[in-house]
């Protein structure tokens, strides 16, 4: 008798449930093909499998183990494979970014699944995206893979790979294939491979190609004559479509266009219709959407005559506005919205909407960049006088504005305490701890991006906080203090200054670290903004699927705003036409996801700057100082909820880090970044993790796969390539 959890080879299997590859076995089984018996562990979902925790489900599988032998009797044991909702589909398929494990005994069933989950947590894919296939070995005669048309060049004939024995050691590259193209005369095949099985394969990946509607790329065995289809997925050299500005938006998009920095992912209907972030009429600049992506032309930048008493002003200021939206949002955030009908659930959503679209202006203060801008140039004055003007100057401020103690410090000590408490504690339940509730009162708002309101807070998927406590629980030790030096720094430098010019340098240094601390810190109550939104459109989406206007919550993002006003008050709201518009929208965002945004849009056409590389090394700005080496973890997308906790001692890739993403850096070696200079966050973040960092290396993401090693000298602000890439 399986558990109830396990999902068969015959049962009915949805992708986001078991993972695209076992999606397709079913498929490929359902359609009349020999697919080899397999059993189907589903992706992690606390509430849909009843375990607590992806420990709890580990354990659970292990039961199971035991008794692998009378559900899924193997002679020769069991292929254990990936199976994530995000790889074998049609935009992408990831093939060989997942690891399959083969096993001879069910007592290795738990660690061949958590390898799988491993390799996924390396490629940034948490285990409530991974499911696992566990599949009857055949050991093949012969294996293979066949593609329904030539990966090289696209022309439409099958093309056939074979090798003796099992197929994976031609997909891992251990042996060079027989090739055979069935539109070729020439058809090579090893001795002893069966004359009619050629035909047999050609017929098989022909119809799958049908079935799926796209080109598609088996993996086959052949064994005493009988052919097994193993997998099936989009052929792998499909070429990804490239960003491309359309041809009705060129004449608009002269000049130079910039896409917003936290803007990675492309929009979503309501948010851009409702202006929910407050970008798309800032008088700062004019927006357009190109791809569903949000880029901006910059109006001339208004220039403030600063006088002395401005920066008290300025800064006093932000701390009233601070304090009277901080309790706004927090009022906001303990509200309980099912005491709401609909209608004032609506006008509840328009008012919490209209804070929002208020509070970014203050924000974003043109006025307060200016002075942070003018007090980073005077502490550089006095740097150069103190030290020399062959002195990294910038190296020297970074190392004076560590210890800041912002709040992603503060956030970063939670975390580790929780650690050591799981540690301390490994049978207990850490979520029911009074200090879990209180990280989760302090920071379960934040979510990936403060612009992206489709992107979950932390608070609705707390696996991921979860699963980052568990690792750094085996050894937890004390937190790493960063910035542990600048004091003794800024004191040399007021030694080497007369009197008068230490007195001030050391009071513009003090400011200039408030600023920073403030370029930290606000950001943490724009996220507050985001989460009190989106906490009343999750609400009114549940409203709207309970009265049968929406089939699923997250639809209401894909309205606009018109439409959700007749969804509420149900006058001229034609669900069935709404749910194919609804439809056609999330095949244009589903397209648009797959793209790569560039930086730039120069004169109508795409644009990336990059950083080349001098003597195998990338230069960039330092951040924070230090050496360190690790193998490179590289991430496209730093707003996406499939980013796991990162491997230990990795040196983290991404285009820019936010403070809700710098949850997940605990135990990384270093952070370098495309995108920010010494007053950005992933700068900020790293010097209170007393870590290596280098930012601002335009093009970086193109130059650097995961997997690679790489050395970040985050004094003197380079990368160190590998030895190869350096020739």
């Amino acid at each position: 008798m399986l558990p109830p959890w396990i999902i068969s080879l015959n049962d009915t299997a949805e992708p986001a449930i078991v993972g695209s590859k076992a999606h397709n076995l079913s498929r490929l089984h359902a359609s009349g093909f020999e697919v080899p018996p397999a059993l189907f562990l589903p992706t992690f979902d606390r509430d849909r499998l009843g375990f607590d925790s992806s420990d709890a489900y580990l354990d659970a599988i292990g039961a199971f183990a035991a008794g692998l032998n009378e559900a899924l009797g193997s002679p020769d044991g069991w292929a254990v494979r990936s199976s994530a909702t995000v790889e074998d589909l049609e935009e992408q398929s990831l093939a060989g970014r997942f690891d399959t494990h083969f096993i001879t005994s069910p007592d290795e069933l738990v660690g061949a699944v958590r390898q799988v989950w491993d390799s996924a947590r390396l490629a940034n894919v948490g285990v409530e995206s991974m499911a696992v296939v566990v599949q009857k070995t055949i050991e093949a005669d012969f294996g293979g893979v066949a593609f329904s048309q030539d990966p090289l060049d696209g022309t439409p004939s099958t093309v056939i790979e074979m090798c003796r024995g099992r197929g994976e050691r031609l997909v891992d590259g251990e042996v060079t294939p027989w090739r055979v193209r069935m539109d070729s005369p020439e058809r090579q095949v090893p001795a002893g491979f069966p004359p009619d099985a050629l035909a047999r394969i050609d017929e098989g990946v022909q119809r799958l190609a049908k079935i799926h509607g796209y080109a598609t790329d088996v993996e086959w065995a052949l064994k005493n004559g009988k052919l097994y289809w193993l997998q099936v997925r989009p052929v792998t050299t499909r070429v990804m479509p490239k960003f491309e500005v359309p041809e009705s938006q060129r004449h608009e998009l002269q000049g130079l266009w910039v896409r917003i920095r936290h803007c990675f992912a492309p929009q979503k209907p309501l948010v851009v219709s409702m202006n929910l972030p407050g970008l798309f009429d800032y008088p700062e600049w004019e927006s357009r959407l190109v791809n569903e992506f949000h880029y901006v032309q910059m109006r001339p930048k208004p220039r403030f005559p600063l006088a002395e008493g401005d920066y008290e002003r300025n800064m006093d200021r932000w701390d009233d506005v601070e304090a009277e939206y901080e309790k706004i949002f927090d009022d906001c955030l303990r509200a309980d919205l099912r005491a709401l009908d609909l209608d004032q659930l609506w006008s509840e959503l328009q008012r919490r909407a209209e804070l929002k679209r208020g509070f970014f202006p203050q924000y974003y203060d043109a006025e307060f960049h200016q002075l942070r801008s003018r007090e980073y140039e005077t502490v550089a004055t006095f740097v150069e006088e103190a030290m020399g003007t062959n002195s990294s100057t910038d190296m020297v401020i970074s190392e004076l504005l560590g210890g800041l103690d912002t709040k992603t410090d503060q956030k970063q000590r939670q975390l580790v305490n929780l650690a050591r408490l799981m540690a301390e504690h490994p049978d207990g339940d850490i979520c029911a701890s009074e200090e879990w509730q209180t990280f989760m009162d302090d920071f379960g708002y934040e979510a990936a991006s403060t612009h992206l309101f489709y992107v979950p807070m932390l608070k609705e998927n707390p696996e991921l906080v979860l699963e980052m406590v568990r690792q750094n629980a085996s050894q937890p030790g004390p937190a790493r203090e960063g910035g542990a030096n600048w004091e003794a720094l800024r004191d040399e430098i007021e030694a080497r200054l007369p009197a008068p010019r230490a007195a001030e340098f050391s009071r513009h240094l003090l400011r200039l670290r408030r600023c920073m601390k403030r370029t930290e810190d606000d950001d943490y109550l724009l996220q507050k903004s985001t989460a009190q939104v989106r906490e009343a459109l999750l609400e009114l989406g549940r409203r709207l699927v309970d009265i049968g206007a929406l089939d699923s919550r997250d639809d209401i993002f894909y309205l606009d705003a018109d439409e959700l006003e007749r969804a509420v008050t149900q006058r001229g709201f034609d669900a069935r036409a709404q749910a194919d518009a609804i439809a056609e929208r999330k095949r244009v965002f589903r397209a648009a996801k797959v793209l790569s945004p560039p930086a730039l849009i120069v004169n109508g056409r795409p644009k990336n700057p990059r950083t080349r590389a001098e003597h195998g090394v990338l230069k960039g700005t330092p951040a924070s100082p230090g050496i360190a080496s690790g193998i490179a973890v590289v991430i496209d997308d730093p707003f996406s909820r499939n980013i796991d906790t990162l491997p230990a001692n990795s040196v983290v890739i991404v285009p820019i880090v936010t403070p809700a993403f710098a949850y997940m850096l605990i135990g990384c070696a270093a952070i370098v970044t495309e995108i920010g200079g010494m007053a950005s966050h992933g700068a900020i973040v790293a010097r209170e993790m007393g870590i290596p960092a280098v930012v601002g290396i335009k093009g970086l993401r193109e130059q650097l796969k995961s997997g690679m090693k790489v050395t970040v000298d985050g004094t003197r602000g380079e990368v160190v390539l590998p030895a190869p890439m350096q020739r």
